[in-house]
């Protein structure tokens, strides 16, 4: 595996649940950019900035993608239904690369442009085929589809606050968008149809930026910031909402659901326990 990639010894945890969080499970994983998991092959598929990784139920890592040296992973998706493995690419360095997507299928990988305004994406979600990307620096969504261009969804300076834009998105069943602002951790409720018609959702407590949002098994929505996990319920469709349970953890990188659990991704708090090396798995 690379330098970048260290992996604790976690079957134990896989297998009995070993985590101080009580609604998830802990993978202690370092260097991990993102996590998602294919239900068909039962693996886990792991992003670093470099490359992706799958991991089944053995522990064993498979080096599925190398990226060009000129990109770096921001986020990943796996689309269960099709088999498609998407890739948000960013450029890496001082690289004159444009932002993009990836997608894998089938052993075949094809590129995806996002529109030329976004500067830095930093998440995705999708439903039936469309993609919607949100941009860190400026504060734009962007949509993809298989029918047309790609093109900006909506562009308001009111997501831009101290610098920051937009995090973590996930799209809900209403066919809207819900997303964190990542200085001030504000979710808005993005309407697909109506995008301008943009509202802040009221939640009591005060709620930390997030560079992931999804959705539980449980349909609560699971906030995750770099120390902490919220999960949020809302009984009017997203108007409002209210946090029913929190936890705190150092680093967590990223999460994913598997079956009826979520996992999250977290650097180890004993990085001797992990597993290290260089080269290809």
């Amino acid at each position: 595996m690379t330098a970048a990639l260290r992996l604790a010894l976690i079957l134990p945890c896989l297998f009995w649940h070993c985590t101080p969080e009580p609604r998830a499970t802990v993978l202690p994983l370092q260097g991990v950019v993102d996590l998602d998991y294919d239900l068909r092959l039962r693996e886990f598929l792991i992003g670093t900035r470099d490359a992706v990784y799958s991991m089944g139920p053995s522990g064993r890592l498979r080096l599925l993608y190398q990226l060009p040296l000129e990109s770096n992973l921001q986020a990943l998706q796996m689309h269960n239904l099709s088999g498609q493995l998407l890739l948000l690419l960013s450029p890496a360095g001082t690289s004159a690369t444009a932002p993009g997507l990836l997608s894998l299928s089938g052993g075949s990988t094809r590129s995806i442009a996002l529109p030329l305004e976004m500067q830095a994406p930093q998440a995705m979600d999708s439903n039936r085929g469309t993609i919607y990307v949100t941009d860190r620096q400026r504060p734009i969504i962007a949509i993809l589809s298989a029918n047309r261009p790609p093109e900006i969804l909506i562009e308001n300076s009111h997501f831009l606050r101290n610098g920051l834009a937009l995090g973590g998105i996930v799209f809900a069943r209403g066919n809207y968008l819900l997303i964190s602002q990542l200085s001030t951790g504000q979710l808005y409720r993005v309407p697909v149809n109506n995008p301008y018609n943009f509202r802040s959702v009221q939640v009591k407590e005060n709620v930390p930026p997030a560079h992931k949002l999804l959705w539980t098994p449980g349909a609560e929505l699971a906030l995750i910031a770099e120390e902490r996990i919220l999960y949020l319920e809302s009984r009017d469709d997203w108007e409002t909402a209210r946090v029913v349970h929190q936890g705190n953890l150092p680093q967590i990188q990223s999460a994913a659901v598997a079956g009826q659990r979520l996992y999250l991704a977290t650097n180890p708090v004993r990085p001797s326990s992990a597993l290290s090396g260089s080269g290809q798995p």
